[in-house]
């Protein structure tokens, strides 16, 4: 990691702030992921899914650098963690799921889509058979390559959907052009800054980058689905030219701008404020401020509020848990290692940190100061309760002028 990133600072001269990160993560996102091959120090290719057995995958850098394998978790982590060796702190691993219906799940790209069955279950115009592997349609390893296993059963239709293999660098993963491709969840990194401009989801395992989970929808996905017994019934993602979509299990319309949704639920944290938990700008980010000539600039949200962290759990609800410990530490630090924050009533130089409120789960930081200018700021927050190691996020870079 420490190597992709020095290539990709020298490729930049290595400019500090807002000015250096950005050319150092496009450098470093052109140089060793977009094309989808990319490789270790020795020149090994680092796969995505290269194998599907699920045994064989370490969720770990370490684990992917050790086996030359991994799933979409690992590379999330790979991504972040090569920028953070350059003492860049701006990438936020994020889990996407569908937001429907909690039984679905995805069909990544690219598969091959028939005509619609007349006898389809409603808002599920498809459907393919296949002996479960839990949620998942079942596979193995056959003839030379991985791939799903169907079968029809009688006065039923032949399978519907097809997975036929992609080509390197085009279709398909790290070097991979077949990876396994039926999930409940995906996770991707999160990247973001005040001005909401430069807001953009890095894929590393695919190689691809999004707007907005609306956008990923429509880039890398090709259906949705949900198992009933040994039948998989499918409909098409919602984007340009893509089938219908159904009501939703409660008869409540779909999420506006698609069927995703962003959940940062392993994280257990999330800088939020407002009615819905997981929308990427919510209002507990910290925005764009000044030193007005002071010694200290006031860190606000958008909006003139304190900057605030919701707690979750696995699931993605809010945790409500009296006195559970949040700290704030300065993430992305242009100057180097001279930006020091400051909260009201905490003594300068201690730990900043809130605890989170019994009612709302929320853990707020007043009086939140910064004591030095720069162009691209982070705050990480970081807990430790309830968990088996610190859990951590980081918030959307933000700016402190003169």
């Amino acid at each position: 990691m420490l190597w992709y990133g020095c290539n990709a600072a020298r490729t930049v001269g290595g400019a500090g702030g807002l000015n250096g990160t950005r050319p150092i993560l496009n450098a470093l996102w052109k140089q060793n992921f977009s094309n989808k091959k990319i490789t270790d120090f020795a020149g090994r290719p680092l796969k995505y899914y290269g194998s599907w057995d699920f045994r064989n995958h370490i969720h770990s850098i370490p684990g992917l650098l050790l086996t030359q394998d991994g799933q979409c978790d690992t590379w999330a982590q790979y991504l972040a963690g090569a920028l953070l060796v350059q003492g860049i702190d701006i990438a936020n691993p994020t889990c996407i799921r569908p937001n429907a219906n909690d039984a679905e799940l995805i069909m990544v790209k690219k598969w091959s889509k028939p005509a619609m069955l007349p006898a389809g279950k409603k808002g599920y115009p498809w459907a393919n058979f296949s002996k479960p592997v839990g949620s998942y349609p079942n596979y193995g390893f056959a003839a030379g390559a991985w791939q799903y296993f169907w079968f029809s059963p009688p006065a039923a239709p032949a399978p519907t959907w097809t997975y036929p293999p992609g080509v390197l660098g085009t279709d398909g993963g790290q070097n991979q052009p077949n990876p396994f491709a039926t999930f409940d969840n995906h996770w991707i990194v999160r990247i973001g800054d005040a001005s909401g401009a430069n807001n953009q989801y890095y894929d590393p395992s695919y190689g691809g980058t999004y707007a907005d989970p609306g956008d990923m929808e429509q880039k890398a996905l090709d259906a949705f689905y949900y198992r009933d017994g040994t039948r998989f019934n499918i409909r098409a993602a919602v984007g340009p030219n893509n089938g219908i979509a159904p009501p939703r299990a409660d008869g409540k319309p779909f999420f506006p701008g698609g069927n995703m949704l962003e959940r940062c639920v392993s994280l257990r944290l999330q800088f939020f404020l407002g009615p819905n938990p997981f929308k990427p700008d919510s209002d507990g980010q910290p925005a764009n401020t000044a030193l007005n000539g002071g010694a200290t600039a006031a860190i606000k949200t958008g909006a003139g509020g304190d900057v605030t962290v919701w707690v979750v759990d696995g699931y993605g609800s809010k945790v409500v848990k009296k006195n559970l410990k949040v700290y704030l530490i300065v993430g992305n630090d242009p100057t180097g290692g001279a930006a020091q924050l400051t909260m009201t009533g905490i003594p300068v130089g201690k730990p900043v940190f809130a605890t989170t409120d019994a009612t709302t789960g929320l853990a707020t930081f007043p009086g939140l100061a910064l004591n030095q200018k720069g162009d691209a700021f982070t705050l990480r927050a970081v807990v430790s309760g309830g968990a088996s190691s610190p859990q951590s996020c980081v918030s959307q870079m933000f700016e402190v002028g003169p």
